[in-house]
């Protein structure tokens, strides 16, 4: 019988000093705030490196995507012409959140005037009506200029090569 008080006795001994255990202890649960800072940090300065990147990327698209409109309405023209077509006309790419096609003649007509239609891509942001610069291409003659402040980065090699001879 002193045989089972003692086993009870330790029993709650031991019951007692886990729940006392239990109290005491403190959790240890989420994240520091200096921790949090810590990665804030880290992911701004990611952020401040691969953003201006991306923009640029996503220019450099914009650009390309604009120069094969261009050379696209120079093959399409050409062809027409190429083939005796009397009124040769060109298909007119949609407006883009970056650049706005308008052209010199009537719209889609190639000899419009007779010398040739100047078909421009126009790098406009969100309607702006001034460009910041301008791609410019005769679609008859395939003859390629620019306006404004063209960045240096942008060049019309490999852009076109003339079917029809001037």
């Amino acid at each position: 019988m002193q045989r089972d008080q003692t086993e009870e006795r330790m029993a709650f001994k031991v019951k007692q000093r886990l729940i006392q255990y239990l109290l005491s202890r403190k959790e240890e649960e989420g994240f520091t705030l200096v921790e949090l800072i810590v990665v804030v940090m880290i992911i701004g300065i990611l952020s401040a490196i691969a953003i201006p990147s991306f923009i640029n990327n996503v220019e450099k698209a914009e650009v390309t995507g604009a120069q094969l409109y261009l050379h696209t309405a120079v093959k399409e023209c050409q062809m027409k012409i190429a083939f005796g077509d009397p009124d040769p006309t060109y298909t007119l790419p949609p407006n883009t959140t970056r650049f706005q096609f308008p052209d010199s003649g009537d719209d889609g007509k190639c000899l419009s005037p007779p010398s040739g239609n100047i078909f421009t891509a126009a790098r406009t942001i969100m309607g702006q009506s001034v460009a910041d610069y301008a791609l410019n291409i005769n679609v008859v003659t395939g003859e390629k200029s620019t306006q404004f402040n063209v960045p240096s980065w942008i060049t019309w090699k490999g852009i076109y090569s003339p079917i029809l001879q001037k």
